[in-house]
């Protein structure tokens, strides 16, 4: 009790500098802890279990008599100071003392909880200083927290008027110096959840380079008074960079991309390319590149390696030699294996020229005598048609000669119909036509929009096509046969588009016709997927002619089928044989159907000369895969080799046994049966097994990484067409080539790298 009254008797003096300033505040604060107290509770009186460890410096602040030094009538300081569950050593603070008090809850006049003191506390020793200092329009004396941890080592100290009543200062200094946090762990002793959850903190710079490419903001927004004050609410202190320096960290992290994907390129034994051209909204001609490969351990990987505004014309020599020069800086020109394009006639002259150029540097695959650099496996038959375009181009052929016209001249028909009236002009006879004119006619006007909404049971608006997707087409006439009652309704209502009425003749057309285009509808949607390989485009395209054949001669399915489909569907059976043929010529199509091993060669077989591509595409990989050659020892025990043996025996050649070629072991053996899981991808179920069976057929995995890795069509470069015009916008016409190719390749490599 005499260390109680000791501190007692130096706290006096404080007490009553500082009643002045809380007498407004707390004027019975300290009457109310007082009366928490039971009468005769003995020293040291234990509250509730559940009570909270508050800070009593409200009752010690509070104008209450002024401290009894007396050792027999305590004081209400006395008093309060006797309720601690610990003995008070002479060494300890004021702070110290008010963070271990066991005490009630405590409300003030209003009913609200005091505040509870932050965890920092602990480690702090507060102690009073001369003078004041000012919060707002109010007064505060001067203290100093000082850091415990290591009383020898830290000499941290803070001042209250330069903390501002804020903490963070002070639990930084834990947080840095000692790695203190609030659950009492170090950083690297912590529970699991602290470090399992938390990211990596990046710079800011960095993270404003993320936020714009991902967001497709332009550079100017860093330099915007919105978002500087955005920055200075949370204090952010640091600097911010200009658009154009915002500008060069986006080359640099450019340049450090072309060298991470060049490290990734340089593992893989082959690579297969797919590009295409495209004019932006602002008139500039873009060349986009993307790179295919699979890894050793089957993982697909794809990336876009250029972005490039085409300089000149458009020739197809002029292209190949801005594929030359990217395939020369990414080190990768005897790597390229194929090329997939659609059928424009620059992209058969830009493969010509390529390989032209190549040939120059390197010889062909599998040349007997090697005289250049080394060999390449760019072929003659290294182009791949897309099969997307291919599908496009012969549904379109069909559709046209169904006169179902074009989504162009429709619009055209309408603004006619504009000038003059409907009774003026002549409504095409085709049910296409006619579904297209109503569908447009809807939806050019916010109030016959409105008005079709609001049609009883209507619950779909009817997408008109587009030229560029047939299978919009197909789209549109699955919506109208579900929207067939509220489109009579619409012609009810619209007196002069009575010339626009679908005929139940007109119906049953549709039917049909939308019958046909189905299972070609399924085929787009399949090679539209991220990454669709070329193992069942030979398939496809056997099938598709199949179909076409079978709907022509009306047979099977197709027996009920109007005679006025079979003529259009002729024109489409020419135009797909044309590019039938050149699949029947590239090995690399039947190569990529084996790879299954659900089916292997059972698929060939099926076909008029299937056994003689068999054999064919067998001897090929037999000698573009050879089998592993192991060297063989024929050395004698040493205590039995003479001199001249020694002697001799280090100027012989090495003699290697060749093991039996696992591609013949492949194509003998019975396919695998498993069962089959219709929500798998087919193709990555392909690609797994190749990865568990990779040490068994170590040639036919070799073969599977080169050729699954190979895209049936070049819908990923029309994804990054679609990422083009979200960078553009509508804001954004001044933007450069340049600028354009790095946003996009930068935003493709946030894509890939979070695969």
């Amino acid at each position: 009790m005499d260390g109680l009254i000791g501190l007692a008797e130096i706290l006096q003096e404080r007490v009553s500098a500082w009643t002045c300033f809380y007498q407004e505040q707390h004027t019975n604060l300290g009457q109310k802890l007082l009366n928490t107290i039971p009468s005769g509770a003995p020293k040291g009186y234990p509250t509730s279990a559940t009570s909270k460890k508050t800070a009593v410096r409200p009752a010690l602040n509070s104008p209450t008599t002024p401290v009894s030094t007396s050792r027999t009538t305590p004081s209400n300081v006395s008093i309060s100071l006797s309720n601690l569950d610990t003995d008070i050593c002479p060494s300890q603070s004021i702070s110290q003392v008010e963070c271990e008090t066991d005490c009630v809850e405590i409300k003030q006049r209003d009913g609200t909880r005091l505040k509870e003191r932050s965890w920092v506390w602990k480690y702090y020793q507060t102690t009073p200083e001369s003078g004041t200092w000012r919060l707002g329009d109010k007064e505060r004396p001067e203290l100093k927290h000082r850091c415990i941890v290591s009383p020898s080592t830290c000499q941290f100290f803070r001042f209250a008027s330069k903390l501002r009543s804020s903490t963070t200062a002070l639990k930084q200094h834990l947080q840095q110096a000692h790695k203190l946090f609030q659950d009492g762990h170090s950083e690297r002793q912590g529970p699991l959840s602290s470090w399992i959850t938390k990211e990596k903190k990046l710079p800011f710079e960095e993270t404003t380079l993320d936020w714009i490419i991902s967001t497709c903001q332009p550079f100017t927004c860093v330099e915007q008074p919105s978002f500087k004050a955005m920055l200075r609410s949370v204090d952010f202190e640091a600097s911010i960079p200009s658009a154009d320096t915002v500008s060069r960290r986006l080359n640099l992290r450019l340049d450090a991309l072309d060298s991470e994907l060049q490290i990734l390129m340089a593992s893989t034994s082959s690579i297969a390319l797919s590009l295409d051209g495209w004019t932006s909204q602002n008139s500039l001609p873009m060349l986009a590149i993307n790179a295919h490969w699979m890894s050793s351990a089957f993982q697909q990987h794809r990336a876009c390696i250029e972005f490039v505004e085409i300089t000149g014309n458009h020739s197809g020599e002029n292209l190949a030699n801005i594929v030359a020069t990217v395939l020369e800086r990414f080190h990768i020109s005897d790597k390229v294996m194929t090329i997939t394009a659609d059928n424009a006639s620059n992209n058969d002259t830009l493969h010509r020229c390529l390989f032209q150029k190549l040939c120059q540097r390197y010889d062909e695959y599998l040349a007997d005598t090697v005289i250049r650099e080394g060999t390449m496996k760019f072929t003659q038959n290294s182009q791949i048609r897309c099969f997307a375009h291919i599908l496009n181009l012969v549904m379109k052929k069909i559709l046209r000669s169904l006169r179902a016209s074009s989504h162009r001249e429709a619009c055209d028909f309408l603004d006619d119909v504009a000038k003059t009236s409907w009774k003026t002009i002549n409504v095409p006879n085709s049910p296409i036509a006619k579904l297209r004119l109503l569908a447009l006619w809807i939806a050019r006007s916010p109030q016959r929009i409105q008005k079709w909404d609001n049609r009883p049971g209507c619950t779909k608006t009817i997408h008109y096509d587009v030229d560029t997707r047939w299978n919009s087409t197909f789209v549109m006439i699955e919506r109208a046969e579900e929207c067939r009652r509220q489109l009579e309704d619409t012609v009810n209502d619209e007196p002069d588009i009575e010339a626009l009425r679908l005929t139940p003749n007109d119906w049953r057309q549709l039917s049909d016709i939308k019958k046909i285009l189905a299972p070609f509808n399924e085929y787009t949607e399949y090679v539209s997927r991220d990454s669709p390989s070329i193992h069942m485009a030979a398939r496809m395209f056997e099938e598709l002619r199949s179909t076409l054949l079978a709907i022509k001669e009306r047979r099977g399915d197709w027996q009920n089928v109007s005679p006025a489909l079979t003529v259009p569907i002729s024109d489409g059976i020419t135009l797909l044989e044309h590019y039938h043929d050149c699949i029947k010529d590239n090995d690399i199509y039947y190569i990529a159907s084996v790879l299954d091993p659900r089916i292997k060669t059972k698929w060939l077989k099926t076909l008029p000369d299937g056994e003689s591509i068999i054999d064919r595409i067998r001897a090929f990989l037999k000698k573009a895969y050879p089998a592993p050659k192991q060297p063989v020892s024929t050395a004698l025990n040493k205590s039995y080799k003479s001199f001249e043996y020694r002697f001799l025996e280090a100027f012989q050649p090495t003699q290697y046994n060749v093991t039996e070629s696992d591609i013949d072991q492949y194509f003998d053996t019975p396919t695998i049966s498993t069962s089959f899981d219709i929500s798998q991808s087919q193709t990555e179920f392909i690609r797994n097994w190749w990865k568990i069976n990779r040490l068994e057929f170590t040639c036919m995995a070799q073969v599977a990484q080169d050729h699954l890795a190979i895209p049936a069509a070049e819908v990923d470069i029309e994804r990054l067409f679609n990422n083009g015009r979200d960078v553009l916008g509508i804001r954004r016409f001044s933007m450069k080539g340049r600028t354009l190719g790095t946003l996009l390749r930068l935003k493709d490599a946030e894509r890939w790298k979070s695969e």
